[in-house]
């Protein structure tokens, strides 16, 4: 039987030290191969305020017992093409696999086929639409794997005929909100259905459930393992990595790993000292309690988010803002239309990333599809 450690977000944006205690340290390292997420490239330039890794991050990492960072998210190519050709340099130099960008497309789409402990495993690493990156079309020069790319469903067929298991890992989702869209369900499901014998997702930084499907595992957010930011809550902090026991010819079967970040240092958690419950959230997932759910995300994170980003793209005016706010969008169009070129190149690029992105179109369907 082979173990497999996956584990979610990590962004190292400002310590030259992240630490991780003695207890999980120890788990990392008892299993045959443990994967990450590398949510933005390392550089040699640290004079960066996005989102990023600092320098000697991808060392430290090999050095606390991963093999596998996956690149395919949102802020992999924000700092360009060197910065994410120095990330894979230092990959490399560290003797770890990666899977979800590249280069080229080619580079990006390389499905990882591994064999631990006789076990032969294909992954493959994905994301949604997102600003900057994404080979929606081929002809880039850098980026990641798209979720949606018109060939992965017939490639995951494929290779279940080839390997043992296939994994597909995903990185996409609305953010901070603990249960799935049905779209994303429904788009896991297809990868089932096509092959997969488990679909591990991140990036709604926050802990989702999960499910079997046809004897496949799905997990729609492991949440954030190491991704400091202040304004998050302590639940934004605690989540869970997962060990899938895998054989060649049984269904995978999971153990849950929880931890919390406090300040530098992540930590071990038993099931008793967190804030959230994986059975819980799971059985919500075929509840009938998720419809209402779903119904409440949507409408507070369209009323909240969406529909403040499209007034943004377009220079609308909402007719429920009161006068003030009216007056003050007024005068932003005005302003934009008249003087400021530079507003209205963000506002397209704004508008052009609301209608690729996966999330902000499901969410749209959610709303007003009805």
């Amino acid at each position: 039987m082979a173990t497999l450690l996956i584990s979610g977000d990590f962004v190292n944006p400002h310590t030259d030290q992240f630490n991780i205690d003695n207890k999980l340290s120890n788990i990392i390292k008892s299993v045959d191969y443990a994967i990450i997420n590398l949510e933005g490239a390392e550089y040699y330039d640290n004079n960066y305020n996005g989102i990023k890794q600092v320098s000697g991050t991808i060392s430290k990492l090999s050095k606390l017992g991963f093999k596998m960072l996956l690149l395919a998210n949102n802020h992999i190519a924000d700092r360009g093409k060197d910065a994410l050709q120095y990330t894979i340099q230092e990959i490399n130099k560290n003797n770890l696999d990666y899977i979800g960008a590249g280069l080229s497309y080619n580079e990006a789409a390389k499905i990882k086929i591994k064999n631990i402990k006789g076990v032969k495993i294909a992954f493959i690493n994905v994301c949604e639409a997102q600003e900057y990156g994404c080979f929606h079309t081929r002809k880039k020069e850098f980026g990641y794997y798209w979720l949606m790319d018109p060939d992965l469903e017939k490639r995951i067929h494929s290779l279940k005929k080839i390997v043992d298991k296939v994994i597909v890992l995903p990185h996409a989702g609305l953010e901070h909100y603990s249960i799935p869209l049905p779209e994303f369900r429904i788009l896991y499901k297809r990868f089932c259905d096509a092959g997969a014998d488990a679909v591990i997702a991140s990036h709604p930084h926050v802990p989702q459930g999960l499910e079997y499907y046809n004897n496949s595992l799905i997990i729609y957010s492991l949440g954030n393992f190491f991704f400091q930011d202040p304004l998050w809550n302590k639940k934004q902090n605690q989540s869970y990595s997962v060990i899938l026991n895998i054989e060649t010819s049984n269904e995978i079967t999971y153990d849950i790993v929880y931890h919390e970040l406090i300040k530098d240092t992540i930590y071990y958690r038993n099931n008793n000292e967190i804030n959230f419950n994986i059975e819980e959230l799971s059985s919500l997932l075929e509840s009938p309690k998720y419809e209402t759910e779903v119904t409440r995300m949507v409408n507070e994170s369209y009323d909240s988010l969406l529909n403040n980003l499209y007034k943004f793209a377009l220079n609308g005016v909402n007719p429920n803002d009161n006068i003030m706010r009216k007056l003050k969008n007024i005068c932003k169009y005005l302003l934009g239309k008249s003087f400021s070129d530079l507003n209205k190149t963000r506002r397209d690029d704004l508008l052009l990333h609301l209608v690729e992105n996966e999330t902000y179109r499901f969410l749209l369907y959610e709303k007003l599809d009805k």
